[in-house]
């Protein structure tokens, strides 16, 4: 019941897929999606698989269908623009970080600021 996972199959293969995380029957999470794009025969498995999994929300009484982020705004994000392409709401809740190790994470966010300085 906390999850679901639905493939695709195209001629006897499967060629894609998606994992779902659920809560309570009320929404359906789209967490991991893959897929073996033909391109040469029009086949887009990622695409099918997160249809499906639409429809399967849809088809079982889910409330909502969450597509778990959409980037920062502002910011180009090329998975935002195939998302959006499925219509529905795009919300913004906001942002949370845990920083489980502060001094590491002031050390790591200092290595980056030099290995940026040093590219330049």
């Amino acid at each position: 019941d906390s999850g679901k996972l639905l493939v695709v199959r195209y001629q006897d293969r499967v060629v894609g897929g998606i994992l779902c995380a659920s809560y309570k029957g009320k929404v359906l999470y789209e967490w991991f999606v893959c897929g073996e794009e033909l391109h040469s025969e029009h086949v887009y498995p990622s695409v099918m698989s997160t249809w499906a999994a639409i429809e399967y929300a849809m088809d079982h009484g889910y409330d909502r269908f969450d597509f778990m982020g959409a980037g920062k705004p502002g910011e180009a994000y090329g998975v935002r623009d195939f998302k959006l392409r499925f219509g529905g709401t795009l919300v913004k809740y906001g942002r949370f970080s845990y920083i489980q190790y502060p001094m590491l994470y002031q050390i790591g966010k200092w290595a980056i600021k030099i290995q940026k300085y040093l590219k330049q």
